[in-house]
């Protein structure tokens, strides 16, 4: 029998090569769906105990299938598709998740069409160890003109994320921004600062100046007092690594014994309190600098309030409100997306430099004194002369421009003194951004406020509020037509982005996020802080923590040492067998869990001294 030819080609070829391509294009496809629903669903379908208190997990196909979200070969019947084309996932109630764009849908449409194939397993990336670490910050070092300016670099790595098979390229992508808006977020300095990439480790090592930043030893310290990963080397067998760090520690004259983070790590937990605070506002700003740290107080052991930043910041807040208009303009209204009662929002402008400072007055429920329309004109404050129509808050969220145009954040209780987390009666976290439900200063706010201020809805005190005479005359000054606020807001916001796309913009926009606003894609920080707090730990990645490239290996270690067993990591040995973040980063002595296990693979536990 005679082969049939098509333009000179078999027909069976044709056909085969056609077969390979449109299998190549469904793989594709395939791993495309995957990383759309990682990145826009994950956040709230990960399994038992999500957000979404949905059973499902987006990155386990059978799971979808069996919880019947995802019906294979029928996305019309498909409760994941249809929602996500509806635009009702992610719910727009939150801002801070990534929205389906562009061919996003039809991706999802074609992948369930096409049987709804399982997701391609991830493959390793090329192992960075600690010695590629080690051997590049020497060679950065070495590159700088002195020791004094050596001295003052300190490095961040991703070695351990890019060593674990449970973080995807896209994460790796999104921590590469984290950590720019990160360090830039704790900065007072009028300059977006840009980490410098290290060349030869994979994209995992980034150094900064901490003096761009306008950091001291002391900023350093803070870190370096919290920090459960720091390991040492001089107990190892081979003496390559310990030459590697004591020929750093010569370069830098020994300025820092630890010069040298994760970045997950500082992510998640340097825009959280207390480190949070110290590092933006405790060691920084003169009014806290030269009080004496109460010891006793350990959340706020400044005692700084809401007037410490604003004396700071050189705002009258009590003047501005008796003036009204430009100099404080407010916005009430019933419903809001993070808080269960009434809330007023306060604008005021900073002189010092262009920014605004926005403060917030919150409500528990029961408080007769916070409906806004009887009691339009407080707080009650010296000077007062409306006392009797004065609300009374009990709390309140402030978020101002820093220098560089990204922004700060401060939670205060009703005397306006700094606390840690907003009360869990008036404000929640369902996404569990810090690790609970608790809506913590830094973090869970940066994540709302993912494109800056956000358009409050419509004021409902101008037109409602039973006041007259001089009182009506001062709520028509405080607050002001919509139009008027909402001018005010796009510049606020406008002024936001510009900052964040001079800090993440060039990192975050490209691979898979190509060609797509900062607007449709997720908030950098709380998506890494999000993973590396509650993404729980297998022996690859306890492996991957460790630094050690071959998993039997640990696990033998594991089954013959008692010390392991009785730290309980004998659970890692079991089928699925993980442990908690939280129990990993542990400290009991001043040495965590981590370290421990560390210790008995001959690393050492340094000890710092001052």
């Amino acid at each position: 029998m005679k082969s049939v030819h098509f333009l000179g080609l078999p027909l069976s070829l044709i056909i085969s090569v056609s077969a390979f391509a449109d299998e190549e294009t469904n793989s594709l496809r395939t791993a495309r769906a995957g990383a759309i629903l990682e990145r826009s669903c994950l956040q709230c379908h990960r399994g038992a105990g999500s957000a979404s208190k949905s059973k499902f997990d987006v990155r386990d196909v059978r799971s979808m299938i069996e919880n019947g979200v995802v019906v294979p070969a029928a996305p019309e019947d498909s409760m994941l598709w249809l929602m996500a084309h509806r635009g009702t996932m992610p719910p727009r109630s939150n801002p801070q998740l990534a929205r389906l764009v562009g061919d996003d849908s039809q991706i999802l449409f074609d992948w369930i069409k096409e049987g709804a194939k399982e997701f391609p397993s991830p493959v390793a990336r090329p192992f960075v160890s600690i010695e590629v670490t080690l051997k590049a910050i020497a060679a950065d070092l070495k590159k700088l003109p002195d020791t004094r300016t050596r001295s003052r670099q300190r490095y961040f790595t991703l070695a351990e994320a890019h060593n674990s098979l449970m973080v995807t390229d896209d994460s790796l992508l999104l921590s590469r921004a984290a950590l720019s808006k990160t360090l830039n977020s704790l900065s007072w300095e009028p300059e977006i600062v840009h980490p410098r990439m290290i060349e030869g480790t994979h994209q995992t090592l980034f150094a900064i100046d901490v003096t761009s930043l306008g950091w001291t030893r002391d900023h350093w310290r803070a870190i370096r007092g919290r920090y459960p990963y720091a390991i040492g080397y001089s107990n190892l067998d081979d003496l390559t690594l310990h030459n590697l760090d004591t020929e750093i520690q010569q370069l830098t004259e020994k300025s820092e014994p630890l010069n040298l983070v994760r970045a997950d790590w500082f992510i998640a937990t340097a825009l959280q309190p207390g480190l949070y605070h110290a590092l933006l506002y405790d060691l920084t700003l003169p009014e806290l600098t030269m009080r004496t740290p109460d010891l006793a107080n350990p959340a706020n052991p400044q005692h700084m309030t809401a007037t410490d930043l604003e004396r700071h910041l050189d705002i009258d807040v009590v003047a501005n409100i008796l003036r009204g208009e430009e100099h404080a303009m407010r916005c009430g209204f019933t419903p809001s997306g993070v808080s269960g009662q009434n809330r007023l929002l306060e604008r005021h402008r900073i002189k010092k430099y262009k920014g605004a400072y926005w403060k917030s007055y919150d409500f528990k429920a029961g408080n007769r004194r916070s409906i806004l329309s009887q009691f339009p004109l407080g707080p009650d404050f010296p000077g007062n002369e409306s006392q009797q129509l004065a609300f009374e808050h009990d709390g309140g969220e402030i978020i101002f421009n820093l220098p560089n145009g990204l922004q700060g954040y401060l939670l205060v209780d009703g005397a306006d003194d700094r606390i840690d987390a907003g009360p869990i009666e008036v404000v929640s976290d369902a996404l569990k951004t810090s690790g609970s439900p608790a809506i913590v200063n830094g973090l869970s706010c940066m994540s709302c406020h993912k494109e800056g201020m956000i358009q409050p809805p419509a004021d409902e005190i101008r037109d409602f509020s039973r006041v007259f005479g001089k009182e009506r005359n001062h709520v028509e000054r405080l607050y002001p037509q919509k139009d008027q606020m909402d001018t005010k807001i796009t510049a606020d916001s406008d002024r936001f982005l510009r900052a964040l796309e001079e800090a993440i913009g060039n990192t975050i926009k490209t691979g898979p996020h190509a060609g797509r606003s900062l607007g449709d894609l997720p908030e950098p920080v709380s998506e890494v802080a999000r993973n590396y707090l509650l993404e729980e730990l297998d022996l690859q990645t306890v492996a991957a923590e460790l630094h050690e490239p071959n998993i039997e290996r640990l696990k033998t270690k594991i089954e013959g040492d008692d010390l392991l067993q009785n730290l309980g990591l004998g659970v890692l040995l079991r089928q699925d067998g993980k442990i908690k973040r939280a129990f990993w980063e542990s400290m009991q002595g001043g040495t965590s869990i981590m370290q421990l296990t560390a210790y008995t693979l001959n690393f050492t536990t340094p000890k710092f001294k001052d």
